[in-house]
């Protein structure tokens, strides 16, 4: 697969993600705009699983598609969903396809039910829910090894991995 290519489906990807995880958070279920949100992260997550794409890492500002570092534009919605995703102590979301379609969408409705910003309460709902999500696996980072230095930086200290 291209860079660029690779590129533009990640951020495909996670910019359908956070359009659907805003919408699930503003209306009910059943509204009309959520279907056509539905089919564009189901498009999107099979067109990665073309690509090959198994192991998307997410952080402030950047992905990762197996191991190689897309960039995010700070004002796309795909850098929104990779900040929430860190701040639930998420590294990373192993993706086994085809079943991946389905369980990134769960995923994304899970993640609808947070907070903003979210909790630790939020973080052990996501964690739980996602056991049961198919195609999907969460590397989650070891928090006990992150240090607040203030509102604006983090540091992470040596990180540990566990996948759930």
């Amino acid at each position: 697969m291209g860079e660029g290519q690779r590129d533009a489906a990640v951020i495909q990807l996670l910019n359908d993600a956070e359009g659907l995880r805003r919408l699930l958070r503003l209306y009910p279920g059943g509204h009309p705009s959520l279907e056509p949100a539905h089919a564009r992260l189901r498009a999107s997550t099979e067109e990665l699983g073309r690509l090959g794409g198994t192991v998307l890492a997410l952080g402030p500002g950047k992905a990762f598609l197996d191991k190689q570092q897309v960039e995010l534009p700070a004002t796309a919605p795909a850098a929104r969903f990779a900040e929430v995703f860190f701040q639930l102590g998420l590294a990373a979301i192993r993706l086994a396809f085809p079943e991946a379609v389905d369980g990134l969408e769960r995923f994304v409705a899970l993640l609808a039910g947070t907070r903003e910003p979210p909790g630790e309460s939020d973080r052990l709902m996501v964690i739980a829910g996602a056991r049961e999500l198919p195609g999907l696996a969460l590397v989650l980072l070891d928090l006990t090894n992150v240090q607040l230095i203030d509102e604006q930086r983090v540091v992470l200290i040596g990180p540990v991995r566990q996948e759930v």
